[in-house]
């Protein structure tokens, strides 16, 4: 099916079936349709709130927009399978658009599903590799759920495609710090204060790390 979220489309397939007997298809399209009719627990603004945007869809098919904004809201309750279904289609809309996917990695982050920015995020990095954003989400979101090789290797690879951006220099030494490969590490943040320049921010919070480093030898 195109569309796994359209409530409509699994009730009037399911009083189809049932008319002609087919309990087998009837059953779980009606189980479907109450499913998804439920979204909102109960709180009858949401189901609504599917309605309108749901018009919207139909009024623009092709509007990617509409599709994506679908599935945040299916993402905020919880439908996550119908969430993935729109998205795909918002992206099949506009093939090649990296900055959408870079957007919905950073808008499933908010919504606190990481595993599915990642997703996305290796989309935009599959398009292209030496993005430094898409790269940055990445490292910074496999880093936090303590998957440390794999931060350090989108950090080493954002050195690849940037060697003198001190940013990526900064990243992997706090990479490598968390992984316990401290020489390592304190070679990474001296890089990123030679080619920091007069960015002072970037500057202190190297230095700090450093000096944590230095006070605590791992």
């Amino acid at each position: 099916m195109l569309d796994i979220g359209f409530a409509d489309v699994f009730y009037r397939l399911g009083l189809l079936a049932r008319k002609e007997e087919q309990n087998e298809v009837a059953r779980p399209a009606l189980e479907r349709f109450n499913h998804l009719r439920g979204i909102g627990g109960g709180d009858p603004q949401v189901p609504k709130q599917v309605k309108r945007m749901r018009a919207a869809i139909l009024n623009a098919p092709e509007g990617a927009a509409h599709h994506y904004n679908l599935g945040l809201l299916f993402v905020e309750h919880g439908y996550f399978v119908e969430a993935q279904n729109k998205f795909d289609r918002a992206i099949a809309l506009r093939p090649g658009d990296l900055e959408l996917l870079k957007q919905l990695g950073r808008d499933l982050l908010e919504l606190k599903q990481p595993e599915a920015a990642l997703r996305y995020l290796q989309m935009a990095l599959d398009l292209n590799p030496g993005d430094l954003s898409a790269l940055f989400s990445a490292g910074q979101i496999t880093g936090r759920l303590g998957r440390y090789e794999q931060a350090i290797a989108h950090f080493r690879q954002a050195i690849v495609h940037h060697p003198d951006d001190p940013q990526s220099w900064y990243f992997l030494g706090l990479g490598l710090s968390s992984s316990s490969k401290q020489a390592e590490a304190e070679k990474a943040l001296h890089r990123s204060l030679a080619l920091s320049g007069t960015d002072d921010k970037l500057r202190n919070k190297t230095q700090r790390l450093l000096a944590a480093l230095q006070e605590n030898p791992q």
